[in-house]
């Protein structure tokens, strides 16, 4: 039997007469080439475990930068999909490379996610990592001596895969967080079982055992809603060192929070809104805060308490700030409801003449009589209020007296006036 030829990575040695003359040199350069084949599976088996482990142990951008430095000695970037640097490598005393300016990286990147290979512009050499046809984020190789070859281009090319899978995982995981706490916070608002809702906010990091209530939050001045969730979270976060249950409904925010100690109760929203106000500019929000439950089953029932006190406080002359639905008082049972027929008829009692005048005119004299009762009866700060002239406001009363046809003077008139102007303006939903 023939043997075997010598290929020196095998440990085999060529035995005299198995090769003609002269074949040294070729069994030299098949051996050679051998040698190499086996070091470059040998570095190709090192990446994919290097960066197997990267992606087994959860460190993201920072272990896929950090990996592909030792495994190619250069400078290493990964950057968010907007260009922002998420985290870096290189050499001890070394420093993260400036950026590129907008219109070099834009078309870097156009070229690196049409190319299914890694890209080099000038000193960088660029690979996307995109899940899909969605750019998740770039690794860069700082390569200003022009020495990246082809093992460091396969490095590369792996490592955006790694940061595209460990990016997409995130991404999805947040997503999944997201639509479960929204999910949960429509079932709380809307009603669910105690024992559900306790294991699905525990999955999520909450402790619903604890007395919770609801807060509405409507900020006009807000660029967007947000803007206003993330100040309210920040807030929130701050003032009761929790993470709340946020959710957007009826053009606003909704929060989920425990219920603060009773005694500094007061003090505590003060603080709360002075802290979302620091965040969001220009300030003038409103927060109306729903009373404590001891179970989650009792959050739809705070949560419309929360709406009645923001309703009350928008409605209010003075509309930013925060109002607790325990401190209503007799505004508490003014807040229309599913039954409101008897309310309706109170407001028509007390008020259906200036009501159908303002109606057929188009004045505004059921407004006019609200802000003057509001001030206490004060004709000035009626006035202000009203952003009218002093003897302005005394016609409108005067004309108020002749069509409602009651005495202003009277006490009981004056209160049941009151009571009625405010209902009607909370049904109307008038500010």
């Amino acid at each position: 039997m023939t043997a075997v030829p010598f290929m020196s990575c095998h440990g085999l040695a060529p035995q005299e007469g198995d090769q003609p003359a002269g074949s040294d040199t070729q069994l030299t350069g098949v051996n050679g080439r051998l040698l190499e084949r086996v070091a470059d599976l040998e570095w190709r088996g090192l990446v994919h475990e290097t960066l197997g482990g990267v992606a087994a142990s959860g460190t993201g951008a920072t272990g896929v930068t950090e990996a592909l430095h030792r495994l190619t000695g250069l400078v290493v970037t990964a950057e968010d999909c907007f260009g922002n640097l998420q985290a870096w490598a290189g050499p001890t005393g070394s420093a993260p490379p400036a950026p590129l300016p907008p219109r070099r990286r834009a078309q870097l990147l156009g070229n690196a996610r049409r190319s299914p290979e890694p890209v080099r512009q000038g000193d960088r050499v660029v690979a996307v990592a995109q899940r899909r046809d969605e750019a998740l984020g770039v690794l860069t190789l700082v390569d200003p001596e022009q020495r990246a070859g082809e093992p460091e281009l396969f490095v590369l090319e792996h490592a955006a895969t790694v940061l595209a899978i460990e990016l997409g995982h995130r991404r999805s995981l947040v997503e999944l967080e997201l639509r479960l706490r929204r999910e949960l916070m429509d079932d709380l608002l809307d009603g669910t079982d105690d024992e559900s809702a306790v294991s699905r906010a525990q999955a999520l990091g909450h402790d619903l055992r604890r007395p919770h209530q609801v807060l509405a939050v409507r900020w006009p001045g807000a660029t967007t809603e947000v803007a206003l969730t993330h100040a309210l979270e920040t807030a929130v976060s701050r003032v009761v060192d929790t993470k709340p249950l946020l959710g957007r409904r009826s053009g606003g925010v909704v929060a989920v929070l425990p219920c603060p100690d009773e005694h500094t109760a007061r003090r505590h929203w003060n603080e709360l809104y002075r802290a979302v106000t620091e965040r969001l500019q220009p300030p003038g929000g409103a927060i109306g805060v729903g009373g404590g439950c001891s179970a989650p089953s009792g959050l739809p029932k705070s949560y419309a308490e929360a709406r009645r006190a923001l309703r009350v406080r928008v409605a209010s002359t003075s509309p930013a700030g925060i109002t607790v639905d325990h401190d209503l008082g007799i505004y508490r049972l003014l807040s229309p409801g599913t039954d409101d027929a008897e309310l309706r008829a109170y407001v028509r009692e007390w008020l259906g003449p200036l009501l159908d005048y303002d109606a057929a005119s188009g004045t505004d004299l059921v407004m006019t009589l609200l802000r003057y009762l509001e001030c206490g009866g004060n004709y000035d700060a009626a006035a202000h209020a009203l952003v009218i002239h002093r003897s302005t406001l005394r016609y409108r009363l005067r004309r108020i007296r002749e069509i409602n046809g009651r005495d202003l003077g009277t006490v009981d008139t004056r209160l049941n006036m009151h009571v009625a102007a405010r209902a009607w303006q909370m049904m109307q939903g008038v500010t």
